[in-house]
C-alpha cells in the first residue's frame, strides 16, 4: 500500500514574484510556514524570485524540478 503523506501541495506555476497568488495553482500562497506533511513544487514557466520571508517547518519540503529557476531574494528559513 503507497501512501501520498502530502497534506498540501503547492505549485508555482508562473514566472515572477513568489508573492504574486496568480503565479500559484489554484491561486493560493503556501502558508508561512509550510506545515509539516506539506510540499512546495517550483514548476513555473519561467524564473521564480522568493521576494517575501519564507520559512519550510520542520516536516515539510520544497522541491525545484529540473531545468527550474528558484531565486532568493531574502530569508528562507528550513527548520
Amino acid at each position: 500500500l503507497i501512501k501520498n503523506l502530502a497534506i498540501s501541495t503547492y505549485i508555482f506555476t508562473g514566472n515572477g514574484l513568489w508573492s504574486n497568488p496568480a503565479n500559484w495553482s489554484g491561486g493560493t500562497l503556501p502558508p508561512n510556514p509550510a506545515p509539516a506533511g506539506s510540499v512546495i513544487v517550483i514548476n513555473g514557466s519561467g524564473e521564480c524570485v522568493l521576494d517575501v520571508p519564507h520559512t519550510i517547518g520542520s516536516g515539510a519540503g520544497l522541491r525545484v524540478e529540473p531545468g527550474k529557476v528558484f531565486r532568493v531574494n531574502g530569508n528562507l528559513i528550513r527548520q
